[in-house]
This record gives structure tokens, C-alpha cells and sequence, in this order.
């Protein structure tokens, strides 16, 4: 071993001190040959005991493979007395750092290895925090999968580990913690969404505005609510509510005399009856009573559906007013003098749209 002048940096982790759970074993001879059968990524903690005399030795790479580039970590080397980590298989040695005795031929000995995604490897030993080895890469290679072998007369018996970070504290996840081998992911309850990795806020389902027809939309936990306008229903407000159809007898209006008017939900009676004072029935005589503005625009809608009638003005010239007539295909509306024929309105309005005479 050449003597090399470092300046080794130690890096504390928050490395797990719950007891190993083994998610693979493995076995390694003589002959420095690396078995592939770990996964990894950047940022994830690589846990795992070995019992071996020397020359432990741990491949991280992007292939399931050997070749390199590659990192190598080597443990106990030189008769169990040097660790280093190396860029290549075999490579130069960036790091070397004396640690006599650290592994034991009957005996496992923990360790961990994490690899930060801005570049350090760092190694320690199971149950401390503090790494005893580590080196920084400027352009850290893609890490997919890790070996794992010894050499130069040692046999190694590996197992390789997880620690259920979720144990403790929720692995700090503010709602649902998934554990995974090596590391652990912070989820989210139904209806939230994951800031940063630990942290969840409340999704707003009213910023899709699932409302329709103008209808105002209620957030809530994990749901939302329509309130509908007049005349909608759904849980949308999609859908248009026939106050007619809703109703037996076209809507408890009188089934002989009246019509029922949907949308609104109103009973309108035939000429020469009159609506009842319980809002369904239709009475005769009927008065000679003034309709406002908004009742002529009904009454307009339903007369124009009705085969054969029409409308004329009222007898009283009110320009608002207007009444339904049966005129026999006679189609021809006249109006009073001074008034117009409205169609938008479908009644005779004065010029100024408010003058009553």
C-alpha cells in the first residue's frame, strides 16, 4: 500500500439504527467476480453486512455489469487493513483510508453507502452517522445497480438490507409514508397533492369549474358541490329540470282549461278563464286583469307554441300588456297606435319601452 496524502472529509447521515431487514443474500469466492443483484439509484442508502476475512468489495454502475466506468468500493483491503473507493474496476485509488480489522471472517459487519444526487459518495458503518469514507464527483456517473464480490483468498457471505424508514416518525411524510428497498416516498391522502417530498395540500376541485349553466361550485374535502340556478339539477347542473313532466296532470294544472308552462313552473289558463286563487285551477270568468311585463313574455312563449292563436293587445292599451287570442290562421298581430310590434318581447311595446297609457 503506497502512502497518499488525503484530505478525507466525514459526512453525517441520518442513517437508520433499526435492526437489519434482509431482502437478499448472497454468496461471493475467490475469484473477484461481481454478482449483480441490487438495484439503486442517486439519493437512495445502500445497506448490507458481510462476513468475510478481506477485500470485500461493492460495484456500483449503470449496467448490470462490470464494465466501466464503474465505482468500486473496496473494504478491508491489504489484509483487512485499508478501505478506498476507486472510479474504475481495479482503477487508481481516490480515496484511501487505514481501517485495520474492520471486517471479520465469523462475524457479520454492517455498513451503509450513499450516493447524494450532487455527486458524494459517502461509506460508514451501521449504527453511526458518520461516514468514515467519502469522495466527491464533479460528474457523477449514472448509478442503476449494485455488486457485490470478494477476493485474494476470502470467501464473503453478503445479506443486503432495508430499513423501514416509515417506522420512525412517519419518515417525516406529512400524510401516507411507502417504504421502499433502500430509501421510502412520501404519498398523498385522496384529494391532495405532495409538495416538495414530505409535505400535502388540498387540491381546489372548483378550479376545473365543473359547474354548468351558471351554477356556483362549493369546494370540499376530497370532493366539491354544484349549487344550481333555478331550473338546473345534476351534480353539475347539467341537467334541465321540466317542472311539467315533474309534476302528475301537466303539473296539478287544470287538465282542461290550463297549461302548464315549464321552466318556471305556472299554470296559464285558456281565454276565458282565469287562474284560480290556489295557483292550478282554472275559473271562468275571467277578469279583466292586468299582466306585467314578465308574465306577457311567458304568456308570449306559450301562445306562439300553440297551433292557431296569436297575440293582440290588450284592451286596456298598456303598451306591457298583452293577451292571447284564437284567430283562426289569422297570424296578422296589430298593435295600438304609438306601439310597435316587439319581437324579442313578443308583445306591443311603446317607443320608450316604459310608457303605460
Amino acid at each position: 500500500m503506497k502512502n497518499l496524502l488525503l484530505l478525507v472529509t466525514a459526512y453525517c447521515l441520518l442513517v437508520p439504527t433499526l435492526e437489519c431487514d434482509i431482502v437478499d443474500t448472497g454468496y461471493s469466492d475467490t475469484r473477484y467476480r461481481y454478482r449483480w443483484h441490487q438495484s439503486a439509484v442517486p439519493g437512495s442508502l445502500i445497506t448490507f453486512e458481510v462476513k468475510a476475512w478481506n477485500d470485500a468489495h461493492i460495484g456500483l454502475s449503470a449496467h448490470n455489469g462490470d464494465s466501466n466506468p464503474m465505482y468500486e468500493i473496496l473494504i478491508g483491503g491489504w489484509g483487512n487493513t485499508w478501505s478506498v473507493i476507486r472510479r474504475r474496476k481495479q482503477g487508481p485509488n481516490l480515496v484511501e483510508v487505514r481501517t485495520p480489522d474492520i471486517l471479520s471472517p465469523t462475524s457479520y459487519r454492517g455498513f451503509w453507502i450513499s450516493v447524494s444526487s450532487y455527486g458524494t459518495i459517502s461509506v460508514g458503518k451501521q449504527g453511526q452517522t458518520w461516514s468514515f469514507m467519502s469522495w466527491w464527483d464533479r460528474d457523477l456517473l449514472p448509478i442503476r445497480h449494485v455488486g457485490y464480490t470478494t477476493g485474494w483468498g476470502s470467501t464473503g457471505y453478503w445479506r443486503f438490507c432495508d430499513y423501514n424508514e416509515c417506522s420512525r416518525n412517519n419518515g417525516g411524510c406529512e400524510h401516507n409514508c411507502r417504504n421502499t428497498v433502500g430509501s421510502y416516498r412520501c404519498t398523498c391522502r385522496a384529494g391532495y397533492q405532495i409538495i416538495g417530498s414530505t409535505y400535502c395540500i388540498e387540491l381546489d376541485e372548483c378550479d376545473s369549474n365543473p359547474c354548468s349553466n351558471d351554477g356556483t361550485c362549493r369546494d370540499l374535502t376530497n370532493s366539491y358541490g354544484c349549487d344550481c340556478k333555478p331550473g338546473w339539477t345534476g351534480v353539475n347542473c347539467q341537467r334541465d329540470i321540466n317542472e311539467c313532466d315533474a309534476n302528475a296532470g301537466q303539473g296539478h294544472c287544470d287538465p282542461n282549461n290550463g297549461i302548464c308552462h315549464n321552466s318556471s313552473y305556472r299554470c296559464w289558463c285558456n281565454p276565458g278563464y282565469q287562474l284560480g286563487t290556489d295557483g292550478h285551477s282554472c275559473v271562468s270568468p275571467a277578469r279583466d286583469d292586468v299582466i306585467d311585463k314578465d308574465d306577457a313574455i311567458a304568456i308570449a312563449t306559450i301562445c306562439e307554441n300553440q297551433p292557431d292563436w296569436t297575440f293582440l293587445p290588450h284592451p286596456f292599451d298598456c303598451s306591457m300588456y298583452v293577451q292571447c287570442h284564437q284567430t283562426w290562421n289569422d297570424t296578422v298581430v296589430s298593435c295600438p297606435p304609438s306601439t310597435t310590434w316587439s319581437q324579442e318581447l313578443r308583445s306591443c311595446v311603446s317607443s320608450d319601452l316604459t310608457t303605460c297609457t
